[in-house]
């Protein structure tokens, strides 16, 4: 018999409410978030529950959690790992330097979002992924992060990276 999986990711904002509420939003909020403890509490399969905002969920919510698995920022040398496993085999990759693309300070989700931005730019202009598309890719995805990126991070990604960087 094969066990369910219940996977949610699910950004834990609305549970700073109190239980109390003073709006309208916060009642609705509250709802949510006794409709996802009854989902939890009878739910007969393995739940796995992502937040980046841990600090924001409620006692009775981590009443419920049995387990809980911190995956720490990673290191330069851990993303330098991440940037070698970006790109599957099959895909036509030209110059990257890894060591140069540890530097940039992204979490492992980041570095496979801007791997596949990358890929994507590369085959619209019918190239191998090289340094400039992922510098793009970078770029872009900072902005859509709010992220501020800075030179240091970038330096020597592709010639004129002080200039193509303008975040």
């Amino acid at each position: 018999m094969e066990a369910e999986i219940l996977i949610l990711s699910y950004r834990f904002t609305f549970l700073r409410c109190t239980l109390r509420y003073k709006e309208a939003r916060d009642r609705y909020a509250n709802q949510e978030v006794s409709y996802l403890l009854q989902r939890l509490e009878t739910y007969p399969g393995l739940a796995i529950l992502t937040t980046n905002l841990k600090d924001s969920i409620d006692s009775a919510f981590q009443r419920r959690v049995r387990f809980s698995v911190d995956f720490p920022f990673p290191n330069p040398e851990q993303r330098q790992q991440m940037w070698k496993r970006a790109f599957p085999p099959q895909t036509s990759t030209q110059g990257l330097n890894y060591k140069r693309l540890s530097n940039l300070s992204v979490s492992g989700g980041n570095i496979v979002n801007i791997a596949l931005d990358a890929a994507f730019r590369a085959a619209a202009e019918g190239e191998a992924v090289q340094m400039k598309h992922l510098l793009e890719a970078a770029i872009s995805d900072a902005r859509r992060m709010e992220r501020k990126m800075t030179y240091e991070e970038t330096q020597g990604w592709v010639k004129s990276t002080r200039s193509s960087a303008p975040l």
